[in-house]
């Protein structure tokens, strides 16, 4: 009947697209496969492996390290490393200074390899990794990979379930839950010991199985799309090739509005999986300049009986899921374009148990707001603790620049690039668009509702860099 052959038409749709997916990231990420392997020499890449429940600007705290070189003999080598032991502590007067925020808010004296990841800009991390690892190892790479334990449950879907160090079998739907028994068992060595099992895993594959190739690509894609993977490579030519892609990570340049949330967890636990964010984003495009109304939501699902907020720096469990279910320490940031004037915000004072007040930083009771720029931005941010079953609102308002607006003659185009965080899976995000007066919308990239003549909403789930673009036309 024709129900049965819509459904059978839809599902060679699906099919089709994800062959088209999978191809399609085969021939992207072939020419860079293609210069790593045909190089004359050793090439070797660190591999940043982010703990997202750990949330940091790049990904997460760095959890892993492995070193993996590839030879002219095709042959792929992996190392692992500690990350608690790869710093060489007799030279921590070379190392950099920590940023002010890692020092003022987790009391960092020395920035380590551990906390690299605290900058939005992968290359730039990238870049201060490879200084930290050859100072810790004395060690060159050519290149820097961050990965999160995502990437490993999306590629285990791709090449099905593999054995754990115990004997037992691990699949996507279990990854997480045995990695966190066996860090707790045997402690961070035990992602190496499960990758090694990936990868031995990968190796009895055939890779000539057109679905095994399909599906790969498929979550690869989703993967370097999302963040989950982020590539650099000290080679200009090949790193031309991935920032092409958008694979790189960085903090990419617009000439219209723009919004990257970065939050960072500083309160020594583990929860970021279960705190669920929610951004509502108003423009005034009426008003001379724009105005800018943000709000950031978060919910903190962790369970009852978690340790409480105060002090920020207790001790949170001895096992991963006491670590998970805790308190929500959260040093966030929101970068917007540059001249951005703030108007009004939410004071959130520093607490009395806070590293700020206790080490002096700070005093307490003060506002933790500051405005920087950085990176041609201006840099909004302050800091946040969420019990464990409770909520918390943070609220700008502020005015954007003129110049973010394209005017013509009859027409006005309004851009917004929102950048996704790494290791951040999705942010719920709601988008509501004040025409400009005399002016009603005629077209736009992104799907929305028309509220009344003069506002629009977009209602989006970002999982990805996402652009939005809206042209309005001149009504009389």
């Amino acid at each position: 009947n024709n129900s049965n052959l819509i459904s059978e038409i839809e599902l060679l749709e699906n099919k089709t697209q994800k062959i088209a997916t999978g191809v399609e990231l085969l021939l992207n990420i072939a020419p860079i496969t293609i210069r790593i392997l045909n190089d004359s020499s050793p090439t070797r890449y660190l591999i940043l492996g982010h703990s997202s429940d750990e949330l940091r600007a790049t990904g997460g705290f760095v959890s892993s390290l492995w070193v993996v070189e590839f030879n002219k003999e095709k042959s792929i080598q992996t190392r692992y490393y500690d990350t608690v032991r790869v710093d060489d502590w007799d030279k921590l007067e070379l190392y950099p200074q920590p940023p002010n925020a890692l020092k003022t808010h987790m009391n960092a004296h020395v920035w380590l390899l551990r906390d690299v990841s605290w900058e939005p800009d992968f290359p730039t991390t990238a870049n201060i990794a490879s200084d930290m690892f050859y100072l810790g190892q004395n060690i060159k790479v050519d290149g820097v990979i961050g990965i999160n334990q995502w990437v490993l449950v999306k590629l285990i879907e791709s090449i099905g379930d593999i054995t754990s160090p115990d004997g037992d079998v691990i699949s996507s739907l279990n990854f997480l839950s045995k990695i966190e028994e066996g860090t707790d068992s045997y402690g961070r060595a035990y992602t190496d010991l499960i990758l090694d099992g990936f990868i031995e895993k990968v190796l009895q594959t055939n890779v000539e199985d057109i679905n095994f190739l399909i599906s790969t690509g498929e979550n690869l894609s989703e993967l370097l799309n999302s963040k989950e993977i982020t590539l650099y490579s000290a080679d200009t030519q090949l790193q031309h090739l991935i920032s092409t892609k958008g694979w790189d990570g960085r903090l990419k340049s617009t000439s219209g509005d723009y919004l990257f949330i970065i939050d960072s967890n500083v309160g020594w636990s583990k929860s970021d999986r279960n705190i669920q964010r929610e951004t509502y984003y108003e423009v005034d495009l009426s008003k001379d300049p724009p105005r800018a109304n943000l709000k950031l939501k978060y919910f903190n699902h962790s369970g009852a009986g978690s340790v409480a907020c105060n002090p920020q720096w207790v001790n949170r469990g001895t096992n991963y899921n006491q670590l998970k279910n805790a308190c929500y320490w959260n040093y966030w940031r929101v970068y917007t374009p540059n001249n951005s004037n703030l108007l009004s915000h939410t004071k959130i004072p520093i607490k009395d148990f806070s590293v700020a007040s206790q080490v002096g930083f700070e005093s307490a009771g003060v506002d933790s707001l500051n405005i920087e720029s950085l990176y041609g931005r201006t840099v909004i941010s302050g800091l946040t603790d969420i019990e464990a079953g409770k909520s918390q609102s943070i609220n700008l308002v502020y005015d954007l620049p003129e110049n973010i607006l394209k005017i013509q003659e009859n027409t006005i185009k309004y851009s917004l690039l929102i950048q996704k965080q790494s290791g951040v899976r999705k942010r719920a995000t709601e988008i509501k668009i004040l025409s400009p007066e005399n002016y009603k919308i005629i077209a736009s990239n992104q799907s929305y509702s028309l509220i009344n003549e003069n506002l629009i909403i977009f209602k989006l789930q970002i999982t990805e860099d996402t652009l939005i673009d809206v042209v309005f036309e001149k009504t009389n």
